[in-house]
């Protein structure tokens, strides 16, 4: 019986024929079945972002806004550790802030 959590050898899926590939992509498969640390890491980070919306919820008064500020935060943050873009300047924020959570009147925060 093939074990349901194992690392791939080094080498292993060096060939290219149907059937290395079909048995790669199963052993992929078995290993994302598999409980690990990241799992505890992806559960605190989804806690995190939950708990980080529902304060942006309180704040805007409305859930999709919220979503939306916080998958930007989320975006603009991969962005820049990805090292596709640099950190927004503060007039960007708050131009991505006038955006998002229009200030009464329509005064901006810049």
């Amino acid at each position: 019986m093939r074990p349901l959590c194992r690392a791939p050898e080094e080498n292993e899926f060096a060939g290219c024929d149907s059937n290395s590939l079909l048995r790669r992509d199963n052993l992929l498969a078995d290993q994302q079945r598999c409980p690990t640390d990241r799992d505890d890491v992806a559960a605190a980070a989804q806690e995190a972002g939950s708990r980080w919306e529902a304060m942006i919820q309180k704040e805007t008064g409305d859930a999709t806004r919220a979503r939306v500020i916080r998958l930007v935060g989320d975006g603009l943050a991969a962005n820049v550790i990805a090292g596709i873009e640099p950190a927004p300047t503060p007039a960007q924020l708050d131009a991505l802030l006038d955006a998002l959570i229009p200030r009464p009147g329509g005064a901006s925060r810049q």
